[in-house]
Parts: C-alpha cells; structure tokens; sequence
C-alpha cells in the first residue's frame, strides 16, 4: 500500500523537509550568533582596560611631577637659607670692619640675628580660641548654646508694646 507515495504524501514529506530545514537554520544561526560573541573579546571591556592604563599612566605621571616639584622646592628652599647665611656674614663682617664703636656693632648684630629666643618664649604658651561663645556672666548661656536667645515668654510685637503703654 505505501510503495506508490501519493502526490499528497509526497507533498507532506517535502514540505515537512523544508520546515525541518528552516528550524535547523534558525537553531544553527542562534548557536553561531552565541560563539561568536563569547570567543570574540567585548569591545567595551578592551575600551575600559584602555582607559583604566591610560589613567593609571596619568596618576603615575602626576605623582612624579609632584615628587619634581617638591625636590626643587627643597633645594631652592637650601639655596634660599645659604643665600640668607651668605647676606647675614657680610653684613655682620662689614659692620665690624667699618664701624667703630661697639654699640652699634652690637645694635647691628642684634637686629641681624634671627629672632629664636622670641619665638621660643612664645611657643611655651598655647593660644586660647576666641571667647566669643563664653557666657557674658556665670549663670548665663553662651551664644553657642541650644538654648540662646529662646525664652518660654511669648515675644511682644513693638506696635502691642506701644498699645499697652498708651492705654
């Protein structure tokens, strides 16, 4: 009975083929499309691995401009005291070649001399901060408080103040 297909068979068998075929390729398309982005690298992610070095690279760099500048400023910092060393022993030389008396050489070094022994004494005390917070008598508040300028006793507009008074 099935050795002669019937043209209806037949177009059954082929039109099953085509859509098996028609499957395959979409099956074989999405499994091709998902190799294909996971083997290949993220664009994005090489974007970001470039932009990281690159601010890497900038922070290196940055650092080392700092550690240039900093070294500099030490040895003009050097150069600057040697420099003051240099003024202060000429002058103080000159002043006792060229002057006579020994008040005024003493005057001179005393004004060249750098002022330690000031700064010294200063240094033992600490300094208070100001006081603008301190209460004005003991068992005040200060302006600092919670509680400043509050009262419990409702205000008095100055225009009923004036009716109070006037009646």
């Amino acid at each position: 009975m099935m050795d002669n297909p019937t043209p209806v068979m037949k177009g059954a068998v082929v039109e099953n083929l085509w859509l098996m075929s028609l499957v395959a390729l979409i099956i074989g398309g999405v499994i091709g499309f998902m190799l294909g982005r996971n083997s290949q690298p993220d664009n994005r992610q090489a974007a970001l691995e470039e932009e990281l070095e690159e601010a890497k690279q900038a922070l290196e760099n940055y650092r080392e401009d700092v550690s240039q500048h900093f070294s500099k400023t030490a040895n003009l910092f050097n150069n600057l005291t040697s420099s003051y060393k240099d003024v202060y022993q000429h002058l103080a030389g000159g002043a006792q070649q060229l002057c006579q008396s020994d008040e005024i050489v003493r005057s001179l070094e005393a004004s060249l001399q750098p002022q330690l022994k000031h700064a010294e004494e200063q240094s033992d005390t600490t300094p208070e901060p100001p006081r603008d917070y301190a209460p004005k008598s003991p068992g005040d508040e200060g302006t600092l408080s919670e509680n400043y300028g509050v009262s419990d006793k409702p205000k008095v507009r100055q225009d009923q103040h004036e009716e109070k008074i006037a009646s």
